[in-house]
């Protein structure tokens, strides 16, 4: 019986394990890819578009198109002669099939077009594709860090918190032996309770960017993880060399100009007729009355070029393509401001995390100067020669500079995933 208790409550305990969702730095990419909806929504797109590219390509198939009519027609003269004395009229009902086949033989480029136009929003879609994955990469390891930094933020809080123990300690130490009044306990006893608050805020605010992350990857916020990392742990920096044209941002950009070339040249090979091959087969059967037996069989074959030009008198035509010409122009324009302004951002955060290493390094070396210096004015506080102001003040410094540490290795975290996905590449075959 006890052998079957230890052993169930092994089993509960791993299954209990196997539930719990482990995210680190090395996962957490593809646990966002893989989990969040609007990576499968991006992934959707690229095939709607790849179906586009298919439908254009059809265009250059023949058609094939069948009809069936009931008809009552009434004709003068009749198409056959009459008996002497009947009137020169054709009233009957008809039944008509026809099968056609119609072929595109040029069409002056347009078909051709709007394939081009069909792989260009499948470029664009492919691109878009990788921006998206680049910021659902982004938000998620955001709200990975901000979960480390608050780790950090609780564990700082905490070592406060004993730090303000053991200056009470030193105090209870000096009131025994009459040294100061009983007034400066209270104000200790004060101080240590102030602090216990700060650690409720850091536990607030972790839980809270525990239950985003959830919902980020698709879980319910019943459903538990654990994220494993230190934020104390640099990235490596970014090659600076950059090659935009290579970048997703740049090749959307480039995608919606190649667009609006497309779209610009089938407005102006819409000014241009359509030849087309046309081929038919019909049968149609006219009856005297609706239910009488038919009296006459008619089997039609035609075959032939056909040349349809048309041309609108209020010059829509015209208009289209200048709205065209227009929107190329536009597109132009956003892909040169594009550029400029991904290199500047880019630039603009290359420059803060080389400050920010920088105040990682000072802070660092904040830190074990306020270390040692709330040490010595620990003990001095022991034989009275530092007042418990100046004590207090000491231990607030050295976790300030944590505090400023965490934050610093929490903003580079943050600038170097920005940049990761300002810089991600586009996976578009060439």
């Amino acid at each position: 019986m006890k052998a079957t208790l230890i052993l169930t409550l092994l089993l509960f305990c791993s299954a209990n394990t196997q539930a719990k969702l482990i995210v680190s730095l090395e996962n957490i990419d593809q646990l966002a890819l893989e989990r969040n909806e609007k990576a499968k929504i991006a992934q959707l797109q690229v095939k709607e578009a790849q179906l586009s590219v298919k439908s254009a390509q059809s265009e250059l198939f023949p058609t094939i198109q069948i009809q069936g009519a009931l008809k009552r027609s009434r004709q003068a003269p009749s198409l056959f002669p009459l008996p002497a004395g009947s009137p020169p009229i054709f009233n009957n009902w008809s039944r008509e099939a026809v099968i056609g086949l119609t072929q595109p033989v040029f069409t002056f480029g347009r078909l051709t077009g709007g394939i081009k136009l069909a792989q260009s929003s499948l470029d664009l879609a492919q691109n878009q594709k990788d921006l998206t994955d680049a910021q659902i990469v982004e938000a998620a390891k955001t709200l990975y860090f901000y979960i480390l930094f608050y780790k950090e933020y609780i564990d700082i809080a905490k070592d406060s918190y004993q730090n303000a123990l053991k200056n009470k300690k030193a105090l209870t130490g000096r009131v025994s032996f009459g040294r100061i009044s009983q007034n400066q306990n209270l104000k200790m006893s004060a101080d240590i309770t102030s602090r216990e608050p700060v650690v409720l805020e850091a536990e607030k605010n972790l839980q809270s960017m525990k239950l985003q992350l959830k919902s980020f990857l698709g879980l319910s916020p019943n459903e538990e993880i654990s994220v494993m990392g230190d934020i104390h742990n640099a990235p490596s920096a970014i090659p600076s060399h950059l090659d935009l044209d290579s970048l997703a941002h740049i090749n959307l950009l480039q995608n919606q100009l190649e667009m609006s070339k497309n779209l610009e040249s089938i407005e102006k090979k819409n000014y241009y007729p359509t030849l087309s091959f046309s081929l038919s087969y019909g049968r149609v059967g006219y009856y005297g009355e609706f239910d009488e037996n038919n009296f006459l069989t008619q089997d039609n074959v035609n075959a032939g070029l056909l040349l349809t030009f048309d041309l609108p008198t209020g010059g829509k035509k015209s208009f289209q393509q200048s709205i065209a010409e227009t929107k190329r122009r536009i597109t132009e324009l956003t892909l040169t401001h594009g550029k400029r302004d991904l290199e500047s951002q880019i630039s603009n955060l290359q420059q803060k995390y080389e400050i920010l290493l920088k105040q990682i390094a000072t802070n660092q070396k904040a830190i074990s100067v306020a270390k040692s210096s709330y040490n010595v004015a620990l003990r001095a506080f022991r034989s009275g020669t530092v007042t418990q102001t100046e004590l207090n003040d000491r231990e607030l410094l050295l976790t300030q500079n944590k505090i400023n540490l965490a934050s610093n290795f929490l903003e580079l975290q943050l600038i170097n995933t920005q940049l990761e996905a300002l810089k991600a590449k586009s996976t578009k075959e060439s």
